[in-house]
This record gives C-alpha cells, sequence and structure tokens, in this order.
C-alpha cells in the first residue's frame, strides 16, 4: 500500500498521501510535522462521504483548503477513500490526472489489504 501511496507524490503537486477506510488510516506517507492535516483529513473526508452517501448524493471527490496546503479526497471502490495534500495553488486538474491515472495500481493495494 504505501508503494502505491509514493507513486503519487510529484514535486509541487502530491507531498504526501494516505489511505482511509472504517474512519482509520490504514496507510499514509505523511511525515510526522503534516499529521495533523491527516488527522482534519481522515475526519473530514469521512465525514463528506458518509453524510453525501446518506442522502444519495454520488459525489466521489472532495477538497478542503487549510492554511497554505489542500486536502483532496477521493472515494474508492469499498470504501476506502484516497487522501492527497497539495499546495494549496497546485493545480487540480493535474491532481486529478494523476490519481485517474494511478486508478489500477491504487485499487490493486487496497484490494490486497
Amino acid at each position: 500500500m504505501i508503494a502505491a501511496l509514493k507513486q503519487l507524490h510529484q514535486p509541487g503537486l502530491i507531498q504526501a498521501a494516505c489511505f482511509l477506510r472504517n474512519k482509520e488510516v490504514e496507510a499514509s506517507t505523511f511525515e510526522a510535522n503534516d499529521r495533523n492535516y491527516q488527522t482534519i483529513a481522515r475526519q473530514a473526508f469521512t465525514y463528506i462521504f458518509h453524510n453525501a452517501s446518506r442522502v444519495g448524493a454520488n459525489h466521489n471527490e472532495s477538497h478542503l483548503e487549510i492554511g497554505h496546503m489542500r486536502l483532496s479526497g477521493f472515494l474508492m471502490p469499498q470504501g476506502w477513500i484516497l487522501v492527497c495534500l497539495s499546495p494549496k495553488h497546485s493545480n487540480i486538474q493535474l491532481l486529478r490526472e494523476v490519481v485517474k491515472c494511478s486508478q489500477k495500481g491504487l485499487r490493486a493495494a487496497t484490494e490486497s489489504a
């Protein structure tokens, strides 16, 4: 799982990433000094995607800006959530493209967990 997350890292675009499942961090590349962002992401994206599904919404992506950083959450199959930490002014379209191009490896990592 860590290897799949590390493949997402790109200077100036994706600084760290983690997998969430059942309100818990299952794998993470967040450094110790960025763990506060991981905690916020775990709470926020779990809440957002849970409540979106409760009301029948079909949302699978959400973004939060906190300080100089952006947290991006992507709902994946079987209840997994991928979170990426990026600089606030990074290109969201490019971030989406990186995640989209990495879907096969990300899904394989979560299916083997």
